[in-house]
């Protein structure tokens, strides 16, 4: 059935197979009219489109993968309930509560809304749009978090270090306000030691293997956020935060019996407020490694294990292995997994691989650059901006066997040190591959290829020990080298060595001990096909 207005009348006998109904003046509810009659949100649009999605996956298909479940059930395991999700019609007028706490006073505890659909969970909540006004909703939602405890007497030492409250308004693309309360914890770094503020994020290269591997073997892979992230941990230590002005009268709006007794005015009138911390909000120094530790606690309560050359990834064998990481957006969501590229790309040398000797030559020239050094900067802007369109292909032949071509370049820099270039290949593409400067300076090119393997040796090692941690067994772990003396002095040590080269025997003596051992072997490959 189609409901329209008195004005679309003559249009009721034009549709043999869809009933009409016009309605009078008098049935229209006036806010949603006045609202929607000048200026259509877009956030309303987003909102349609999601609800539209969200129930055409809550039904079986007859040419989907399967007729008895629905997709929605297939990749969550949960289902749509017609009692819990259709409480309300979308774009129908609610009027929603937005009383926090129980009271029994005369002033309103609704705010007229459209309903914009379930929002999926499984407790039935329902998305609705504010016909008054979103960014004070914001701002008193993220207030009204129980991050928070008021707090009456404190002594001058903890007043002088208490924390200034700070909190940031912006535009999202869907037009929604957010909203986000930090505090200023720059003063806590002169009693935190930098170990107990570390902030684990897992390493480009183990996303980079991890996509490579799951295009190889057709996974789903899912990317995920988790809203509020840092204020699910629980802070170990006493915090005190500081709001002045205009936070705290909205904290004592938003709880006036709890906050109102604490509220006291300057001399000048601004309002002051202190308040006991309780969650890891964003901005102390400790937030990201306590959200860590309750993140690699709740996963280990789930059956994963995380890998120990990577405290970010973590394992479960089930059907397959999953990795997750604190950091989502340092994911790939790969679409089609015959298509082995990743879908997302930034110019950067993590992906563009091309540019990752210019970028090397250029950082050693930011304290002293001059014009020429400025046209090869643009030299290389121009580049990506002309090869956007170009990605990086990973594939997997077989990952039994790891592939390394090492090089150096010797005495191309200022100060007579070589360059040295490396590059890791399970199939097609480099997951993992580097140019730096060398640290010394080095008498002749076999050195200076010895030196390229100490330097690319540590990864070499990691690479091989990160894939067996994820539960595959790697056979062979191939180092390249178009250097015949350089591969004689890393299989052979001091008894290929001799007065020229003894100055830089604890390298070799390195390379021939992980040689011995089995966990890397070195081999000859011709300098046109390194």
């Amino acid at each position: 059935m189609c409901l329209m207005d008195m004005e679309f009348k003559p249009l009721e006998d034009l549709s043999q197979d869809v009933p009409v109904n016009t309605t009078a003046a008098r049935e229209h509810v006036g806010d949603i009219e006045r609202a929607l009659r000048h200026c259509m949100p877009n956030i309303l649009i987003v909102f349609l489109l999601r609800f539209v999605v969200l129930w055409l996956n809550a039904f079986p298909s007859d040419h989907g993968a399967s007729t008895e479940f629905s997709p929605r059930e297939i990749v969550t395991g949960l289902c749509m309930d017609y009692r819990t999700h259709c409480r309300a019609r979308w774009g129908a007028y609610a009027e929603a509560s937005q009383d926090p706490n129980v009271t029994n006073t005369m002033s309103p505890r609704t705010a007229p809304c459209i309903a914009l659909g379930p929002t999926g969970n499984v407790q039935g909540s329902m998305s609705c749009y504010n016909l008054e006004t979103k960014q004070v909703e914001s701002v008193s939602k993220e207030l009204r978090s129980p991050i928070l405890q008021y707090t009456h007497e404190l002594t001058p030492d903890q007043k002088k270090q208490a924390l200034a409250s700070l909190i940031f308004l912006t535009e999202k693309w869907c037009g929604r306000i957010k909203t986000r309360a930090c505090v200023n914890g720059s003063a806590q770094r002169d009693y935190i030691p930098k170990e107990s503020a570390a902030s684990p994020t897992v390493m480009n290269d183990c996303v980079m293997i991890q996509s490579a591997i799951g295009a190889h073997e057709g996974r789903v892979v899912v990317t995920l956020d988790i809203p509020g992230a840092f204020l699910h941990a629980d802070l170990d230590e006493e915090v005190i935060m500081l709001l002045r002005g205009q936070l705290a009268d909205l904290m004592v709006q938003v709880d006036p019996d709890l906050y109102g007794p604490c509220l006291t005015k300057r001399a000048k009138g601004e309002s002051i407020l202190y308040v006991r911390m309780l969650k890891a909000m964003y901005g102390l120094l400790r937030s990201a490694l306590l959200f860590y530790l309750k993140l690699v606690k709740d996963l280990s309560d789930y059956g994963f294990e995380v890998n120990p050359y990577d405290p970010c990834v973590a394992n479960k064998m089930e059907i397959g292995k999953a990795s997750l990481t604190p950091a989502s957006e340092n994911l790939f969501r790969i679409h089609d997994p015959e298509e082995n590229d990743a879908h997302k790309k930034w110019l950067s040398p993590e992906l563009c691989r091309d540019i990752q000797t210019a970028v090397a030559f250029l950082t050693t020239r930011v304290k002293r650059p001059d014009e020429d050094d400025w046209g090869k900067l643009k030299r290389v802007l121009k580049y990506l901006k002309g090869t956007r369109h170009m990605r990086l292909r990973l594939g997997v032949d077989d990952l039994r066997i790891i592939q390394w071509w090492v090089d150096a370049s010797y005495n191309v820099h200022e100060d007579c040190r070589g360059q040295t270039g490396a590059m890791l290949s399970l199939g097609q593409g480099a997951p993992i591959s580097f140019s730096r400067k060398q640290k010394l300076n080095v008498r002749s090119s076999c050195e200076g290829e010895l030196v390229g393997i100490d330097d690319a040796l540590p990864l070499i090692l990691w690479a091989r020990y990160f894939i067996e941690a994820q539960g595959y067994s790697v056979e062979q772990n191939i180092m390249y080298q178009d250097n015949k003396s350089t591969i004689l002095l890393a299989n052979n040590g001091r008894w290929s060595s001799s007065r020229k080269t003894k100055h830089i025997k604890s390298r070799y003596f390195l390379i021939k001990d992980k040689v011995q051992s089995g966990e890397v072997s070195v081999e000859h490959r011709a300098t046109d096909k390194m």
